[in-house]
């Protein structure tokens, strides 16, 4: 099977900044850790997560104090798959991983472009 490359065009609309992020993010993840991506994950605004043989992912432009977001659809995709929730945060250039149940647990949801996102504080999880 070929090495696998998204076509940034592909991912969400071409305003889709996080489409293009989260495009860099898969690309960094599979280098990194040699994985399998089995399903892409979109909405009516555009792509928002990946899920691999290993996680799911997703992406942040950046940290907002210790707090960062993801889709709620996500985090129960990852906590129903038994997966953990890897986050590329490009400001530092890191991947953090998360356990789903824990976010959505402690995490505050809020309302974005008519999307539910949970917002938790980033010290949950563990820099990979």
């Amino acid at each position: 099977m070929g090495r696998w490359i998204p076509i940034i065009e592909d991912v969400g609309e071409s305003n889709n900044s996080g489409g293009q992020l989260l495009a860099e993010a898969i690309l960094k993840y599979k280098a990194k850790f040699n994985t399998i991506i089995e399903s892409i994950y979109r909405d009516n605004i555009g792509t928002f997560g990946y899920e691999t043989n290993k996680s799911i992912l997703c992406a942040k432009s950046y940290i907002y104090g210790w707090i960062v977001s993801c889709h709620k659809d996500l985090l129960e995709k990852a906590n129903e798959k038994k997966k953990p929730l890897v986050m590329f945060i490009k400001s530092c250039d890191k991947f953090y991983s998360f356990l789903p149940a824990q976010c959505l647990e402690g995490g505050t949801e809020n309302i974005r472009n008519g999307i539910v996102m949970v917002n938790f504080d980033i010290k949950q999880g563990k820099n990979i």
